[in-house]
Formats: C-alpha cells, sequence, structure tokens
C-alpha cells in the first residue's frame, strides 16, 4: 500500500526527467484525470538504455516473462528512453491515505486513455499501462531527432 503523498511525490521525481515539454502535457493530463476520479499513480518515466535493455532481456537470457520487445541498444527503440513516455496504473483507495494499484480497472484506464489523446498522448494497444508522445511515429523519430540535436 502507499500514500497519496507518496503517490505524488514519486510523480514529482518522475516529472523532473521526462522530456520539458512531454512532462507539461503529462501534468494537464494527470490533473485531468484526477478531476475525472482517477487517481494515477505513475511509476516509471525516463529509463536508461540500459535499464532497456535489462527489461528487454527479462524472459529471453534472464528469467521472467518477455515484458518488452524495446531493445535498449545500440539505438534506443523505447520512448521511455528519450523521455517521452510513462507507465502508470489507477490506483483506489483502500483504507483513509492507504492505495493500492488497481491493475483491472478498465474503466480507470480508458479514463486516462481517452484524456491522454487531448494532449497528445498516445496508448499503446498491447501496453495498458503506457502512454507516449503522439507527435512522434515511432522510436525512429525521437532517434534522428536526438542525433540531430546531439
Amino acid at each position: 500500500m502507499i500514500t497519496r503523498a507518496k503517490i505524488d511525490s514519486i510523480y514529482q521525481d518522475i516529472l523532473k526527467g521526462l522530456e520539458p515539454t512531454f512532462a507539461r502535457r503529462v501534468g494537464v493530463w494527470r490533473d485531468a484525470v484526477i478531476a475525472s476520479n482517477v487517481i494515477p499513480y505513475i511509476y516509471c518515466g525516463r529509463r536508461t538504455p540500459a535499464e532497456q535493455e535489462e527489461l528487454y532481456q527479462q524472459g529471453r537470457t534472464k528469467s521472467g516473462r518477455i515484458v518488452t520487445n524495446a531493445r535498449g541498444y545500440p539505438v534506443p527503440q523505447s520512448f521511455h528512453c528519450y523521455g517521452r513516455a510513462i507507465d502508470w496504473v489507477p490506483a483506489k483507495e483502500v483504507k483513509p491515505d492507504s492505495y493500492e494499484a488497481d491493475w483491472d480497472n478498465i474503466q480507470a484506464y480508458g479514463v486516462g486513455i481517452e484524456n491522454g489523446k487531448l494532449y497528445n498522448l498516445a496508448a499503446l494497444s498491447w501496453e495498458r499501462p503506457h502512454l507516449q508522445d503522439a507527435f512522434f511515429k515511432d522510436w525512429r523519430d525521437l532517434a534522428r531527432l536526438e542525433a540531430n540535436t546531439s
């Protein structure tokens, strides 16, 4: 279980690692979702290529189930590596100021997904907790952008 203050603290930390224009859109999305009576627990933002590769290896060379098809190397294939994706889950209050992840709440995810469209945050059909920057078609666009700005 987690407190609302902890949910908010984790969110603030994650926000700092996101690309600034994306972070602003995530902020207004989060406010809109909360106004719709859904508490979004954002638990993941930017990942390093090494962290992404570690996730990619899960279920392949490491134990566990496969959780992603996006590599971290040689070129990051996840929007997370560019600070342009978040993973979130609706949080439900189980007792006063004590929340837990509500992974199966399709209606609450729907609120998040529909609000995401208003702020150019795209959901992935195969990964419900994920929202990414809808201004980019795929990771290749982000890789090109990063290569041109470095």
